[in-house]
């Protein structure tokens, strides 16, 4: 029960946080303000959490570690050849930072905000993404689905940057969310497309 009781005042400052710093910016929240909006006193904040710092980390590896497991799991139960796997798991990934549009701004824009957590987070979240797709990739190349001049490593890398970029544009322009799954479907398309062996 104190452990649910923990978990529950944990996800509320978490929670709270996400949406100051998407809502406002990372540097012009305070730990004050993320306590007052999640209705708890200033030092319960530092019971849980070291610094402001830690509670973007927290929040982010949290978040990403999630959706890892989601898109591992959806690609461990698709009978699907791996580079529609990879279509479906670009796919995924924008949907969901989609529909929460608070994340994707900490994401886009506020992560880089703080030089301890960016230093923190990318590289192992990075990691963690690559392995995945590069594993996926390597099955593709072994089933001669992929050109042989393919460098794997290099391929999972971008395909990472190409969910940063159109999230961004997504952000930045302001348009609908089915024109973003719309675009990302193209664009996911045209990349799975230039890499297969036909």
């Amino acid at each position: 029960m104190a452990r649910l009781k923990k978990k529950k005042v944990r996800d509320k400052i978490v929670a709270s946080a996400t949406k100051l710093f998407a809502k406002q910016g990372y540097f012009c929240t305070s730990v004050n303000q993320i306590a007052k909006n999640a209705e708890v006193a200033v030092g319960t904040i530092y019971v849980y959490f070291d610094s402001k710092d830690e509670i973007l980390i927290e929040l982010f590896i949290d978040y990403f570690r999630k959706l890892m497991e989601e898109i591992e799991e959806k690609f461990q139960n698709s009978k699907t050849e791996p580079l529609t796997k990879l279509l479906n798991g670009l796919r995924y990934m924008v949907n969901k930072l989609s529909e929460d549009i608070d994340m994707a701004k900490v994401f886009l824009v506020e992560l880089r905000q703080s030089n301890k957590a960016l230093n923190f987070i990318a590289p192992k979240i990075q990691k963690d993404y690559e392995k995945l797709i590069k594993k996926l990739l390597d099955e593709a190349k072994d089933q001669g689905l992929l050109n042989e001049n393919i460098d794997t490593q290099v391929i999972s890398i971008s395909t990472f940057g190409l969910i940063e970029t159109m999230l961004f544009d997504w952000l930045n322009r302001g348009y609908s969310k089915e024109k973003l799954i719309d675009n990302m479907e193209k664009t996911a398309r045209y990349f799975v497309n230039g890499i297969r062996n036909i």
